[in-house]
C-alpha cells in the first residue's frame, strides 16, 4: 500500500485560509499558484459525507454550545471578516456583506446551506413588506398591539428601505480602502466583543478533531479539546450512512480506503441579529411578525396581515426548500487542517489542477501539466493583512426563517 499524506487548509469540503493572529495584523496562508477565481464550481464528493461531518461537528461542540449548525457552502463574499467594526464603531462593510446575505438551499447538496449576494435578506424582507397589507375589519386604532396596524407596517417598511441615523441605520467602512459610506445601511448587532473573538480565535486549545474512515466499518472518532487543555473522552459512534468512497477533486481519482481528518482550531460562535424594531423609539428595522402572520392568514377576511400576491420566496424551513432566511449564528474557527492518509494508490492524472487551499473543492484552475497529485505535504507563504481584513473560517451556522416561525407579536 502506498501511504502519503497532505495537510491542506480549507473550508470543510469547500475553501478556506489559515490564520495566526498578532496584535494589529495577522498572517494568512496563501499559495503561489496562479488561480482563476472565476471558476467556483463545487466538485462532487460523496453525498453521505456532509451529514456525517455535520453530525460529528455538532457532537464536538455540544459541550460548549447548544446550537445545531448546518454546513455553509463557500459564498461569493469569501470568508467572514470577524473584526466587525473599526475603533470608532463603524461597521465593517465586509462583515455586513456576509451577515446580510439571504440563507437558501444549496444547489450542490441538500445537506448544505448557501448564501445569496450581500444584502440579500434585507432586500427580500423589504420586498415582502411591500407586498403585505393589514386588514382590520374595524376602525383602525394606532394603539393596536405591536406589531398590528398599518402604521407599524409602514414604519417597518420605511426603516428597512430608507435607513438613516435617526431610525437606527448605520454607516459602513470599506475594509480595503478605509472609506466610510455616504449612505446608511440597515443595522446588525454582534453580541461578541472583538476582544472576545480575538481571544477565542487565538486559543488553539479549543479545538475539534474528526477522523472519518472511508470504506471501514469502524466508527468515527471525534476528539474535543477545551480551554483547559483537557481532552474529553473521545466520542465514538457508528456511521449513519457508510462512506464507501470519496471522489477527489477534478475527477482525479477516488479514495476508496483511507482516513479523512478534519482539525478545527480556535473554535467560537459568532452571534448576529438584525437590529430589532422598537415601537417606542421607532428605531431598528426587523420584526418577523407581519410575515409569519401573513403566512398564517390564508382567509382574506381574517384580521391581521395578508399577502397581496403570492410571495416569490419559499417561506418554509431550509429542510423544506425555504429560501427566505437570515443568519443568527456562525460557527467559526481560526484555522482548519484537512488530511487524507493511507490511500491505496497515489492519484495520477494528466494535466490535473493542482491542489491548493482554495481550490480543493471549488475548482480554481492552473496551467500546470503532467502533475502527479499524490497528496503530498504543502507549504504556503505568509502575508500580513490589516485588522479590518482579518478573516475566520466559517464552518456552519444557524438560521431563522421568519415565514416558518410562530406568529406572535
Amino acid at each position: 500500500m502506498t501511504k502519503s499524506i497532505v495537510r491542506i487548509l480549507l473550508l470543510p469540503l469547500l475553501a478556506s485560509v489559515a490564520l495566526s493572529f498578532q496584535t494589529d495584523t495577522y498572517e494568512i496562508a496563501q499559495c503561489n499558484n496562479t488561480k482563476n477565481d472565476t471558476d467556483t464550481t463545487l466538485h462532487q464528493v460523496s453525498e453521505s459525507l456532509y451529514p456525517i461531518l455535520t453530525d460529528a461537528i455538532n457532537k464536538g461542540i455540544a459541550s460548549f454550545y447548544q446550537e445545531q449548525i448546518t454546513l455553509i457552502q463557500y459564498p461569493s463574499q469569501g470568508s467572514l471578516k470577524w473584526y466587525y467594526q473599526n475603533m470608532n464603531g463603524i461597521f465593517n462593510e465586509g462583515t455586513f456583506n456576509y451577515v446580510s446575505a439571504r440563507v437558501q438551499p444549496s444547489e450542490d447538496s441538500k445537506y448544505l446551506a448557501s448564501l445569496s449576494h450581500a444584502g440579500g435578506f434585507p432586500n427580500a424582507y423589504s420586498n415582502l413588506l411591500n407586498n403585505i397589507y393589514y386588514n382590520t375589519g374595524e376602525t383602525e386604532q394606532l394603539s393596536d398591539s405591536i406589531p398590528q396596524g398599518r402604521w407599524a407596517l409602514y414604519q417597518l417598511t420605511e426603516n428597512t428601505c430608507n435607513p438613516t441615523n435617526a431610525n437606527g441605520g448605520m454607516k459602513t467602512i470599506n475594509p480595503n480602502t478605509g472609506t466610510i459610506s455616504e449612505s446608511y445601511q440597515v443595522a446588525y448587532t454582534i453580541s461578541n466583543s472583538i476582544d472576545q473573538l480575538r481571544t477565542e480565535l487565538k486559543n488553539n486549545r479549543k479545538s475539534i478533531k474528526i477522523e472519518i474512515k472511508i470504506n471501514n466499518p469502524n466508527p468515527i472518532n471525534v476528539q474535543i479539546i477545551t480551554y483547559n487543555e483537557t481532552t474529553t473522552d473521545s466520542i465514538l459512534y457508528c456511521l449513519p450512512d457508510s462512506i464507501t468512497s470519496l471522489l477527489l477533486p477534478f475527477n482525479a481519482g477516488t479514495m476508496e480506503n483511507g482516513i479523512l481528518g478534519m482539525e478545527y482550531y480556535g473554535v467560537t460562535m459568532f452571534n448576529i441579529l438584525p437590529k430589532k424594531w422598537e415601537f417606542e423609539s421607532n428605531t431598528g428595522w426587523y420584526n418577523g411578525f407581519p410575515i409569519a402572520d401573513a403566512v398564517k392568514n390564508t382567509n382574506p377576511k381574517n384580521k391581521g396581515y395578508h399577502f397581496a400576491v403570492t410571495p416569490k420566496y419559499n417561506l418554509g424551513l431550509l429542510k423544506d426548500g425555504g429560501d427566505f432566511g437570515f443568519i443568527t449564528n456562525l460557527l467559526i474557527c481560526d484555522s482548519l487542517v484537512s488530511t487524507f492518509s493511507d490511500l491505496e494508490e497515489p492519484v495520477l492524472k494528466e494535466n490535473p489542477n493542482t491542489l491548493t487551499p482554495s481550490n480543493l473543492f471549488r475548482g480554481n484552475r492552473t496551467s500546470n501539466e503532467n502533475v502527479v497529485i499524490n497528496l503530498r505535504e504543502s507549504i504556503f507563504p505568509k502575508l500580513s493583512v490589516p485588522i479590518l481584513e482579518q478573516t475566520a473560517t466559517v464552518i456552519g451556522g444557524t438560521f431563522c426563517f421568519p415565514g416558518a416561525e410562530k406568529a406572535t407579536p
